[in-house]
């Protein structure tokens, strides 16, 4: 065992980046292909590929403060990746309202903040308006090409830029989260929507934020992960989206039961905000 761990961490240290990248990803195709095996059935399918399984793959992180506080999409769970495509719940989910209920058309402008592959590859093959990726640390998404960096507080977009703004779990590591909000809503048109996902708690009294917290031990304790900056309160984020001038949709995953077949997380609310005509 001291002799395996030995050569993993040697091949960590020695291998370049992108060697590695490539082996972590055989593994996980190689994990994937037998847990499909293993879980032949069709209780879900998989809105990106139209692979159907008996469960998808589990995913999440396993800190006791995530079930303390019951964090809402921030916990290990089951059924989050697709084992065929390797999609999660988040990308499902984001394209499910986009489509079924947000009135998202190809020939709309969309921006992706922080693109997660799937949904981005899905926006490539459909859209035929602008579609703009960005993220903070554009080498963090090693699988979307053309790829701009930007700063989600100073967007260099012109105002009523985008009809549509995707932006999935972003918001809790930004520190002036309302000045990321009023940037969404100037680059959105009139009667633009945006989707803005974040983990959230309802069980906690309001929204937990101390910028003194600044180690990964401390953060990962209060918030349930080391890059956080804070833990919303569920309805103190409406009223935060509210307060930047947005008109906000809560809609309940757990009363959709028709989207429970595309292993969406029933327990998830949907943000949806738009801005005023």
């Amino acid at each position: 065992m001291i002799l395996v761990q030995g050569i993993k961490a040697f091949l960590a240290a020695e291998l370049p980046l992108k060697t590695q990248e490539a082996i972590d990803e055989r593994r996980r195709q190689l994990k994937a292909r037998r847990f499909s095996s293993q879980n032949q059935g069709d209780t879900f399918s998989c809105i990106f590929c139209d692979q159907s399984h008996a469960r998808f793959m589990t995913a999440g992180l396993d800190y006791s403060v995530i079930k303390e506080k019951k964090i809402v999409a921030g916990g290990l769970r089951d059924n989050v990746v697709c084992p065929a495509c390797g999609c999660m719940d988040r990308e499902r989910l984001a394209r499910l309202m986009l489509t079924e209920k947000m009135g998202f058309l190809p020939h709309h402008n969309i921006l992706h903040v922080a693109p997660e592959p799937k949904l981005y590859e899905y926006f490539a093959k459909t859209v035929t308006g602008r579609l703009v990726a960005c993220d903070l640390i554009p080498e963090d998404r090693p699988g979307v090409p053309d790829i701009v960096q930007q700063d989600l507080t100073n967007l260099d977009f012109d105002d009523g830029s985008f009809d549509f703004v995707v932006c999935n779990h972003v918001l809790e590591h930004i520190p002036t989260d309302d000045v990321a909000m009023s940037e969404i809503k100037r680059v959105l048109k009139p009667g633009g929507k945006a989707l803005l996902q974040v983990p959230y708690s309802e069980v906690i009294d309001a929204t937990e934020e101390d910028f003194s917290v600044i180690t990964n031990a401390e953060r990962i304790a209060r918030y349930g992960q080391s890059d956080h900056v804070r833990l919303y309160e569920k309805q103190d984020y409406v009223s935060r989206l509210k307060k930047a001038g947005f008109e906000v949709e809560v809609m309940e995953l757990d009363a959709l039961e028709a989207y429970r077949r595309y292993a969406v997380n029933p327990e998830e609310c949907a943000f949806i905000v738009s801005k005023a005509e």
